[in-house]
């Protein structure tokens, strides 16, 4: 596993959750190609060479029996040899989980390079790849985008993806013996099924290379959408963040826009409302064209302005299945404090309880609110919330996708598509920092 704060001068492996145990799996299918064949190895060391076959894997008590008949503690799957990455390169892992708890949560095949353990983990399965992490790069970039993206975008999503994983900042899985998890919760990791030449080539040619800043890799955190503001370490996350993560306007300085800072009410509708000259705006890329650069599990939708309803029985339910707060009529929504991106970070709702009693709650942190405003999980804190009279509704109008930190995905694509370096698109997004290859 990963060292934190340790700078690797020469290309570590990785360990990557694929199946965790809140996935509740007792069971998953592997295809082993023929052209790849591998090394099966049971719990007593016994070896045995296999391509060209499908496994089935079962939890039974305390083992995991393998098509019915052979059982053990673990398994482990090791390639005969390492080739050259490619597309659709690896074992084949049947129906993994992806997007976590979020909106878009599906089952997908993956096409797994490097090796695979199975063990059973407070009562179900935990499946790790392990790999290098020039291939686990280069496969992330193409998950999280698609591999049609400019060469430019590629690079820098690349940098910023190597950046973070090797900072090692938040270690959110090192009780389950892993370096990160294969799913939004840290990066998208889905195998090499996206992969395409160019991609390839873009891992290629930053391999080793991250950014730094004061002698330390940076934590490049990144979302998909920023809204046309980025918003600051320190209004998402504890601690104050360093001088690269702190809030930017996403456009050149011939654009910046008069009602920024967004510091009132009336200016955050404005914001909201208008459609500013940005980088993740349709001046730089089309609605309609974005689904042809967005990863394979995104959403055709719209990211840089959006909005919905909710009744006012679903936002009832909503709300009181997340807080349990025995809501009964919902009065007011109030924002406390926002980000500079116009995020919210509290959240105050006023409401009448079962009994008849007025009360006020206040929803604190951005992930909270997106998690409880919305029956799955909601685009951005980036909001007004307008409560329609007539139907009983609520109407809420948002800018962006994700958290805002960092480098925004659809902006760097934007920039790209409009020339700009991968050099040039980190350091927009990442000021103060330099380009360092450190192995």
């Amino acid at each position: 596993m990963l060292i934190p704060n340790k700078i690797p001068d020469t290309e570590p492996e990785i360990r990557v959750g694929i199946i965790l145990p809140e996935d509740r799996y007792d069971n998953i299918t592997l295809i082993l190609p023929q052209e790849f064949p591998c090394r099966l190895i049971d719990a007593r060391n016994q070896h045995a060479s296999i391509s060209g076959i499908t496994l089935s894997f079962v939890i039974s008590g305390a083992t995991i029996s393998l098509n019915k008949f052979e059982q053990s503690a673990f398994w482990r799957i090791v390639p005969e040899a390492v080739p050259p990455l490619s597309s659709r390169m690896g074992i084949i892992i049947k129906n993994a989980v992806t997007g976590r708890g979020f909106h878009w949560q599906k089952q997908i095949d993956l096409y797994l390079p490097g090796r695979l353990e199975l063990r059973i983990l407070n009562g179900y399965l935990l499946v790790v790849n392990t790999l290098s992490l020039e291939q686990y790069i280069a496969c992330v970039a193409t998950s999280e985008m698609n591999a049609r993206c400019p060469e430019a975008f590629l690079q820098a999503q690349t940098i910023a993806a190597r950046s973070w994983l090797l900072a090692n900042i938040e270690q959110k899985h090192e009780n389950l013996g892993i370096d990160i998890c294969n799913d939004d919760c840290c990066q998208r990791y889905q195998g090499s099924g996206n992969l395409n030449s160019q991609a390839i080539e873009a891992s290629r040619e930053t391999e080793g290379t991250v950014l730094m800043h004061q002698g330390m890799i940076c934590d490049c955190r990144y979302s998909k959408s920023c809204g046309g503001i980025t918003e600051s370490f320190s209004n998402i996350w504890e601690g104050d963040g360093n001088s690269y993560l702190q809030s930017i306007i996403d456009t050149s300085e011939q654009n910046r826009t008069s009602i920024t800072p967004l510091d009132s009410e009336e200016k955050v509708k404005q914001w909201i409302d208008g459609c500013p000259s940005c980088y993740c705006g349709p001046e730089y890329l089309r609605q309609d064209e974005l689904i042809d650069y967005l990863g394979s599990v995104d959403e055709n939708t719209r990211y840089y302005r959006w909005q919905f309803r909710q009744s006012h029985s679903e936002m009832v339910q909503s709300l009181n299945r997340n807080l349990n707060l025995g809501i009964k009529k919902i009065d007011t929504f109030k924002s406390l404090r926002r980000g500079h991106s116009g995020r919210i970070i509290e959240l105050q709702v006023s409401y009448i309880d079962e009994a008849g009693s007025p009360w006020q709650y206040t929803i604190a942190g951005e992930y909270n609110i997106r998690k409880t405003l919305h029956s799955s999980f909601l685009y951005s804190s980036c909001i007004y919330i307008e409560k329609e009279a007539l139907t009983d509704s609520f109407c809420i109008k948002g800018a962006g996708w994700g958290h805002g930190v960092g480098l925004c995905q659809i902006g760097a694509l934007g920039m790209a598509l409009k020339g700009i370096s991968a050099a040039d698109i980190l350091r927009h997004y990442y000021p103060d920092t330099k380009l360092i290859s450190i192995y």
